[in-house]
This record gives structure tokens, C-alpha cells and sequence, in this order.
């Protein structure tokens, strides 16, 4: 029988196994829907790389673009794509002698199998009496589970994010640190992370100070956090070096006509637009509800990770915000609360099946709102 005990912030060994078999056949479900999906439909896996996925191939091929080439007005270059999952592509091109595009959809399919497991660990750690099938299947059937197939970053970014919340939840500052330094080169929303490890370093070094009884050396803290800006900082000493332009990653935005804004502005601007504009917005409204609830359960790492990865980019627009929300791990991590309630668990399953079928559509049907 398998044990979900919990003691001493450590997995017990025949539970280790549990999150393996668990993740596993989810991810394979995931899979076998995708397969269905595609039989039926008669859409292609060699078709699947499009949109940003595109992109990316063209790093994988040929790296970062000197210039800017792309677009109508020949202003887009591929500076905007960090550099970490185009790099593990690459990896996998050159071992497995398969396509660029093929790399690029085995490497999101093999972050997406790790990002399930370790989900599961990050839920076990922050809210313990939420079952490991409840965990799995938020991710692997989540409504938007296609940009985990498709050569996007999501999940890269959920996996690397989970593993750093989970050992900054354990302690583990030097490996979080670590974790987080890659994370940082996955995507920009990557280095809030630091914000949230100084929460948690500074509520750590209060604690201690309240208890000197305590021994507790500062270094590995210290450590861990300068760790986690370094990968946003290689990036951009690779940048300067390339382009001359440090902040190219940045400066690129305006291709894509991306723009702070005021990110309650885009909500209001999104709810007196169409029937679309009024789904995005209230989309991103009850997303902001989350760091709240996350608050109110004391996770407030967890909050403010959550509520920058939401309102940075509602800042620059409405556009590709269900892919933003719904592979943020603090988003899934209250989604998995609420579906421990079995009757919402399998209305949330049934509407995620039903949104996959349309999401697969319209993305091999080239319909602009799934980039």
C-alpha cells in the first residue's frame, strides 16, 4: 500500500515511487488525448511548430539573430526568447539526430513529464491534503495543457519553478538558488523568483535573530540569492556582446507592440472590448484573486511570485494571458485546492477536455488567439 505521510519535509521512499508512477500515467494521458485529438481531426505532428515555436526553431538552427529581420516592418528578431529551452533543444537535436522542430516538441513533452512530478512534490510541501491524482491532473489536463506539447517554455517554466519553490520551502537555499539562476534564463517572469526568495530570507533572518538559541550560518542564504539573478545576467552580457544591447531582450518588445501599461487599465479596456476581450479580462481578474487566497493561507512567497507573473505582463496586454495564468504554479496550486472537492474536480475536468478540443483546433487552424 502506498503511504502519502508526510514528516520532516522529506518524501518517504515508497512515495517517491508514487509521484514517478502518478506522473507517468498522467502524462501519458495527456499524450493519448493529444493522439486522439490529432487522429480524428487529421491535423500533423510535423505541423505542430508554429507561432513562438517558430521562433525558437530558428535558435536552435541558427542562434540569436544579429539584427532584426522579421515582421512587416522588419523589426523582430528573436532576442525576446530566453535562452534555456532553445539551448536544451539543441542538445536534443544533436543527440537524437531528429528535426529542429522534432526537438523542440520532444523538449517541451520532457520538461512538461518532469513539471507533473515535480507539481506534485511543490503541492505535497505547501498543501499536503491535496492528493497526488488531484496534483497530476491539474497540470497534465489542465484546459491549456497544449503549450506543454507544442515548443513553447511553459513547461520548462513550471518545471524549474516548482523545483524552486520546493527547496526554498525546504530550506535548500543554495540548490534553490541554483534552480532559480536557471529559472531567471527561461523566461523574464523567471527572476521574480528573487523577489520571493528575499521574502523568505528576510522572514528566515528575523526568526533567527528572535531565537539566537538558533545556529544558523547566513552564508548559504546570502548565496542562494545571488545566485538567482545570474542566469537573466549571462543572458545579457551575451546580448551586449551580440547586439551591443544589453536590454535587446526588452527593447525587441515593440515588434510585438508590447508596452507597460497601467495592467487594471487593460482589464477595464478588455471588458468594454468583445466577447473575447470580456474572457481575457475577467480571466486575468480572477487570477489576481489567487495571491490573496495564497495569503491568507500564509504562502506569501507563493502570493507574490503569482501576482508579478500576472500583473508584468496584463501590464503589455491582454494577448496569450490563459498560457501565462494557467502554467503558473501558484495558479495550479490553487486550482488543485479547489479540486479536492470531488464534484469540482471532475467539472474541471470535463471543461478541460472540452477546451483542449477547441484550443487543438484552432491552433492548427491558424486562428491568431492561441499564440
Amino acid at each position: 500500500m502506498i503511504a502519502f505521510s508526510f514528516k520532516k519535509k522529506t518524501l518517504f521512499a515508497d512515495e517517491k515511487y508514487a509521484l514517478l508512477a502518478i506522473g507517468v500515467g498522467f502524462f501519458i494521458l495527456n499524450q493519448v488525448l493529444e493522439l486522439l485529438i490529432m487522429k480524428f481531426s487529421g491535423f500533423r505532428y510535423s505541423e505542430m511548430c508554429t507561432w513562438d515555436c517558430g521562433w525558437y526553431r530558428g535558435i536552435v538552427e541558427a542562434g540569436y539573430d544579429l539584427e532584426p529581420h522579421a515582421h512587416e516592418r522588419m523589426d523582430a528578431a528573436n532576442w525576446a526568447f530566453f535562452p534555456v529551452f532553445p539551448l536544451f533543444a539543441r542538445f536534443v537535436y544533436s543527440v537524437f539526430d531528429v528535426s529542429h522542430s522534432y526537438a523542440l516538441l520532444i523538449s517541451s513533452r520532457f520538461f512538461f513529464l518532469l513539471s507533473i512530478i515535480y507539481f506534485m512534490k511543490l503541492s505535497r510541501v505547501y498543501f499536503p491534503a491535496i492528493p497526488l491524482m488531484v496534483s497530476a491532473s491539474v497540470v497534465a489536463l489542465n484546459p491549456f495543457a497544449i503549450y506543454g506539447n507544442v515548443g513553447y517554455t511553459e513547461s520548462c517554466f513550471l518545471f524549474f519553478t516548482s523545483a524552486f519553490f520546493y527547496n526554498l520551502k525546504q530550506e535548500r537555499f543554495v540548490l534553490s538558488g541554483v534552480v532559480g539562476g536557471i529559472l531567471s534564463a527561461v523566461r523574464l517572469a523567471g527572476n521574480f523568483a528573487l523577489i520571493a526568495y528575499l521574502y523568505v530570507a528576510i522572514r528566515k533572518l528575523v526568526e533567527d535573530w528572535r531565537h539566537p538559541e538558533r545556529r544558523f550560518r547566513p552564508e548559504p542564504l546570502v548565496l542562494g540569492g545571488i545566485l538567482i539573478p545570474l542566469g537573466l545576467s549571462l543572458y545579457m552580457f551575451f546580448l551586449y556582446r551580440h547586439t551591443g544591447d544589453a536590454f535587446a531582450f526588452s527593447h525587441i518588445q515593440r515588434a510585438w507592440d508590447r508596452s507597460p501599461g497601467n495592467p487594471f487599465a487593460r482589464i477595464g479596456d478588455g471588458l468594454s472590448g468583445d466577447a473575447y476581450g470580456k474572457y481575457l479580462a475577467l480571466m486575468s481578474a480572477a487570477a489576481l484573486i489567487v495571491p490573496a487566497f495564497l495569503i491568507y493561507k500564509r504562502h506569501v512567497e507563493l502570493a507574490i511570485f503569482s501576482v508579478l507573473c500576472t500583473l508584468i505582463p496584463l501590464s503589455t496586454g491582454l494577448w496569450s494571458m490563459p498560457r501565462y495564468i494557467f502554467w503558473q504554479a501558484p495558479v495550479l496550486l490553487a486550482i488543485a485546492c479547489a479540486c479536492t472537492n470531488r464534484k469540482i474536480w471532475i467539472l474541471f475536468l470535463t471543461g478541460s477536455v472540452i477546451m483542449q478540443l477547441a484550443i487543438y483546433t484552432a491552433w492548427f487552424t491558424g486562428r491568431g488567439w492561441v499564440i
